[in-house]
This record gives structure tokens, C-alpha cells and sequence, in this order.
């Protein structure tokens, strides 16, 4: 009597497991891997998992070095989102020893990332910015998540109140102070590589420097003599800063849909992503605190001429 009742259910494996067989047979490696992801994106774990175990089984038959890599990289992200660390961990490791191998750094990297991620581990990166009214500091842990979309973590953020626009020897001096002070929290208590540390002058200082062609003198006068020589500081336009400020703040599957304007202290920027994923930046020379000195200036004239 027991055996009638499971009958049905001994048939349904069996012609399963026949109907995966004969789905897979002939098949190239490449198309058993996409045939799994996509099952891997529907969330259909059971399924995507045999047939990542199917195309590592055939990739290594077949000597496919690529594929190979590929199959063990699936399996460790399918791994992570089912929230088995440790077979995920496992499988990542693999892959990105199979990857290095191969030459293919750069892959190898983001598979280290994601794995890194499913330990818990972040990557450390630090910005200064040098404004017209200010030296701000920002250390960023950034991980890859399941969905393999960086999330950010502020460390640190913090500012020194200087008036680098002046251009006085006074402001210059403690414009570099700042940033010698900002380095040495960046390299001693972080320990974040010259690779990832980016200084840059701020586009509305720029701006005020571009009047008197001071940029190249200032950006060598306010640099410490400790600093690193990997590390330059750079200057961005109002369009560059935007478009980072942008893509920084909105997450990628917003951007189509969002658009920013940062007013600033000596300009207003912002931009939005069009329909071909081009950012197209929104930028005036004027914001509030200039405009506030336009607007005296003409009052003043107008009471001089009265």
C-alpha cells in the first residue's frame, strides 16, 4: 500500500532527473552557465545549482579553463544569496584562484570583492576636498553586496574651517596644515594606500582661482611636503563634480529616474542621466553667497550714483 502511495512521487524524480539530463545533453558549457544564472536571477536556487554542478562537471571534462572559473564563481554567489557563507567563501576562492591564473585580473578582482563582502570585509578608501571655505575629510568602507551593488559606509567626516579663497599667504599655510593633518589620519590611523587616497580642489575654488591663473601655484603651495609623491592634488570642474556627487549619492537603479542641483558656496552644479545613460550636467557660476556680493555691489552703485 506505501509503495502505491509514493509511486507517483518515485516517477516524478525519476523523469526529472531524465528531463535534466537530456536538457543538458549536447549542450556547450557556455549555455548550461547562462541556463543556470538566469534561473539564479528567478530564484529558482535548486534548479541553477545543478546546472552550475553540471557545467563544472563538463567544463572540466572538456578542459575549459574559463568555464570552469565561471561555474565555481556562480556557485558562490548562488552560495551567498541562499546565505551559506561558507560554501559561498569556499567556491569564491576557488574562481578567483582559477581567474589569476588565467591572466583575467580584473575579474578576479570583483570576484574578490563580492567575496569580501560576504566576510564582512570592506575596502577603505579617503577623499579630501579643498573648498573655498574649508578642507573636508571623508574615509568610505565599500562593500559588494548579494546583488553585487557597492554599499557605502562613512568612517569619517570631518572638516577644517579655512579661507583657502583668500589666497593669503596666512590661508595658504593653514590650508596646508590641514591637509598634513588629514594625511596622517589617513595613513597612520587608517592605513589607506596612496592608491586610494584622492585630494582634489574643490570646482567653486577653482573657479575663483581660474580669475587670477593661480590653480598649478596653489595646488603645489598648499601641498605638505610629507604627502606621498603617488598622490596628486587634482582639480575638478563644476560638470565632473556633479556627475560624482551624482553617482555617489543615487543608487544605479535610480539614476534613470532621479536628477540633483548642489548649491554651493561659490557655484551651483548638478545634472541628471538621459535615456542613452549619459549624465548631462546643470551648472551656473553664481550661488548664494556670490550672488550676495553681486547684489551689494550694484546697490552701492546705484547709492554712489544717486
Amino acid at each position: 500500500m506505501l509503495f502505491r502511495k509514493i509511486l507517483p512521487l518515485l516517477f516524478l524524480v525519476f523523469v526529472g532527473t531524465v528531463s535534466f539530463a537530456q536538457t543538458t545533453k549536447g549542450l556547450p558549457t557556455s549555455r548550461i552557465l547562462k541556463t543556470a544564472t538566469s534561473l539564479m536571477e528567478a530564484q529558482q536556487y535548486e534548479a541553477a545549482e545543478e546546472y552550475f554542478k553540471k557545467a563544472m562537471v563538463q567544463a572540466k571534462a572538456g578542459n575549459e579553463p574559463y568555464n570552469l572559473a565561471q561555474a565555481h564563481e556562480g556557485l558562490g554567489t548562488l552560495y551567498s544569496r541562499t546565505n551559506q557563507s561558507t560554501l559561498s567563501i569556499e567556491y569564491y576562492q576557488k574562481a578567483i584562484k582559477m581567474y589569476r591564473a588565467q591572466g583575467l585580473t580584473v575579474i578576479a578582482n570583483v570576484v574578490e570583492s563580492l567575496m569580501k563582502g560576504v566576510q564582512g570585509i570592506g575596502e577603505l578608501y579617503a577623499g579630501v576636498e579643498i573648498g573655498g571655505k574649508g578642507i573636508k575629510l571623508s574615509v568610505i568602507e565599500v562593500k559588494m553586496n548579494k546583488s553585487g551593488e557597492n554599499e557605502y559606509n562613512l568612517k569619517m567626516d570631518t572638516s577644517i574651517n579655512t579661507d583657502a579663497a583668500a589666497l593669503s599667504y596666512q590661508s595658504e599655510k593653514e590650508t596646508s596644515d590641514a591637509v598634513s593633518i588629514f594625511y596622517n589620519i589617513i595613513k597612520n590611523r587608517f592605513a589607506i594606500s596612496p592608491a586610494r587616497t584622492h585630494i582634489v580642489i574643490s570646482s567653486g575654488l577653482k573657479q575663483e582661482l581660474d580669475k587670477y591663473n593661480k590653480v598649478e601655484y596653489f595646488a603645489a603651495v598648499v601641498r605638505p611636503k610629507e604627502l606621498s609623491s603617488q598622490i596628486k592634488i587634482n582639480y575638478i570642474t563644476a560638470a565632473q563634480e556633479s556627475e560624482m556627487s551624482f553617482r555617489g549619492i543615487v543608487p544605479q537603479r535610480s539614476r534613470l529616474s532621479a536628477n540633483q542641483l548642489d548649491v554651493g558656496s561659490s557655484n551651483t552644479k548638478g545634472g541628471y542621466f538621459d535615456a542613452m545613460n549619459h549624465f548631462v550636467p546643470v551648472t551656473f557660476p553664481l550661488a548664494p553667497r556670490l550672488f550676495k556680493d553681486w547684489l551689494k555691489k550694484q546697490v552701492i552703485k546705484v547709492w554712489r550714483n544717486f
